[in-house]
């Protein structure tokens, strides 16, 4: 439930930074297995406290190292400073393959004053628990069939005989 309200909130909130639909399927489309993580930290150190705390899920047999992409969504009272963002930022690029995209985006709420939250998505993860990569293909046009030949009648509908099938 919380990943899918983080996501929808991601995409329908605006934002200082903002993230929108296309950034979520630019990261997730054929992509493999992802991570979706949360942090959340109002310590002095929340900026590195949130985002080690969505590296590092417990729960969670995943590691994110050479990932192949990462969506970053970071939620924060007006008392952010660029310099954590930046930290935040770095830390998720430094898990990640050198030439995986990285796309950030950042929320600014009053209620959120002295706390920071993270949504992380990171798309080419491993885990032991999926023995084959996961890739969706991409889809294919369908061309439409005919079963069978259409008669086409200018005839009015009432005098028309319906044909038994």
């Amino acid at each position: 439930m919380r990943a899918v309200r983080g996501i929808s909130e991601m995409v329908m909130k605006p934002g200082l930074v903002n993230l929108d639909f296309a950034d979520l399927r630019a990261i997730l489309e054929n992509a493999g297995t992802a991570l979706v993580s949360f942090g959340e930290s109002s310590s002095e150190n929340r900026a590195i406290d949130a985002i080690e705390e969505a590296l590092k899920m417990p729960l969670l047999d995943v590691d994110i190292s050479g990932g192949s992409g990462a969506l970053l969504n970071i939620q924060c009272g007006p008392d952010l400073s660029l310099d954590e963002i930046r930290q935040i930022v770095e830390t998720v690029s430094q898990e990640l393959d050198p030439e995986a995209p990285l796309i950030w985006g950042a929320q600014v709420d009053e209620e959120l004053r002295g706390t920071v939250r993270v949504l992380l998505i990171v798309t080419g993860v491993k885990t032991p628990f999926l023995t084959k990569p996961v890739i969706s293909k991409p889809r294919k046009e369908e061309k439409p069939t005919i079963k069978r030949p259409i008669k086409i009648v200018e005839e009015p509908l009432e005098d028309l005989e319906i044909e038994e099938l």
